[in-house]
């Protein structure tokens, strides 16, 4: 995967796959804003609420990122009582039973954070918990690498769009000049 997008469909297919999880948000981080960079498994309408994230949303994943650790919630009544308020009137959050929010670290720089949802409670065993930081971890390196890439390929962009614009103004000079 080289671009966020191709980061993003990775993470929230193969990886959320590989982990079992049943639901997942991938944030990244850009300066003092959170973007919402994909889901699996959310309705269109708790998908809109989570696209306009910030760091006061009480939710896990900006709990994650706030806290600069791993949230676990081993049931969905721990859920319902710590960030009920946030979901209120989301009932297709009830059927989950542990809920994993990681920040996303590269380096010492915190790039984004991933929240996994599961059906079954077992996602909270110690083999479990190393996989999901591993897949966590993964992540991080991806999206950063990717947000690199993008910002390189899109200041090629920039530099091949301006390259006859360029070109152009230095013939008026010559033009000008005489």
């Amino acid at each position: 995967a080289q671009s966020v997008e191709d980061v993003t469909a990775v993470v929230l297919n193969m990886g959320i796959a590989m982990v079992e999880a049943t639901r997942g948000v991938l944030v990244s981080v850009e300066g003092d804003r959170l973007r919402l960079l994909g889901t699996r498994g959310m309705s269109a309408r708790l998908e809109s609420q989570l696209a306009v994230l910030n760091y006061e949303t009480e939710v896990p994943v900006v709990h994650a990122l706030r806290k600069g650790e791993v949230v676990w919630i081993e049931s969905g009544e721990e859920f319902r009582e710590r960030y009920g308020s946030a979901y209120q009137g989301f009932e297709e959050l009830g059927d989950m039973q542990t809920y994993v929010a990681a920040p996303l670290v590269h380096a010492g720089e915190t790039v984004g954070a991933l929240a996994l949802h599961f059906k079954e409670a077992a996602a909270v065993g110690a083999s479990d918990r190393t996989f999901t930081l591993l897949l966590a971890q993964a992540a991080a390196t991806a999206l950063h690498r990717a947000r690199t890439y993008d910002s390189e390929l899109d200041k090629r962009r920039r530099a091949e769009w301006m390259e006859p614009i360029d070109c152009c103004i230095g013939m008026i000079g010559s033009i000008a000049d005489g």
